[in-house]
């Protein structure tokens, strides 16, 4: 049975360590061609990885009895590495949340500074008109103020977009 080759059908596959009297590992190495049947070759005088690497696994992350304990580490380093790099992931998400609120919050108190600044001029100049044109101070204080709304800066909507 060694080196032998089976080429079975996907719907097969729960079948497979029974058909190939392998142990039951929780390993089985497969190989999948184009026309959906499946290439297992399992050789009992080899290693759990080695049978995997032979039927052209990717065998990186995966822990197995005849693996050495520093094998093993560098296996469960590459795992704190991936959580690390996750969270530090995560963190940069919430910097970036942080900095475009931030960022938000001072175009928004720009533009209304700015917005108060040009509409304050205006009213001021049409105010000058209007006194210079004989209307009383109440006259042109209300004529500017009109003159102010229909044709000075808005303020911003809430809604983003």
């Amino acid at each position: 049975m060694a080196g032998e080759t089976w080429d079975v059908n996907a719907t097969a596959l729960q079948n497979l360590n029974k058909m190939a009297g392998v142990p039951n590992t929780g390993y089985m190495p497969l190989q999948s061609n184009l026309n959906g049947t499946t290439n297992v070759s399992w050789d009992p005088n080899l290693s759990n990885l080695q049978n995997m690497q032979n039927a052209g696994l990717d065998t990186a992350g995966v822990v197995t009895p005849e693996m050495s304990l520093g094998q093993k580490f560098g296996v469960g380093l590459g795992a704190l590495q991936t959580l690390g790099g996750l969270y530090l992931g995560y963190q940069q998400m919430q910097l970036g949340k942080k900095s475009l609120a931030e960022n938000i919050r001072a175009f928004n108190a720009n533009y209304n500074a700015q917005r108060d600044l040009t509409n304050a001029a205006m009213y001021d100049r049409n105010v000058r008109r209007n006194l210079e044109l004989g209307q009383t101070m109440p006259e042109a204080q209300t004529t500017a103020q009109s003159y102010v709304d229909a044709r000075g800066i808005k303020a911003l909507s809430d809604k983003a977009g």
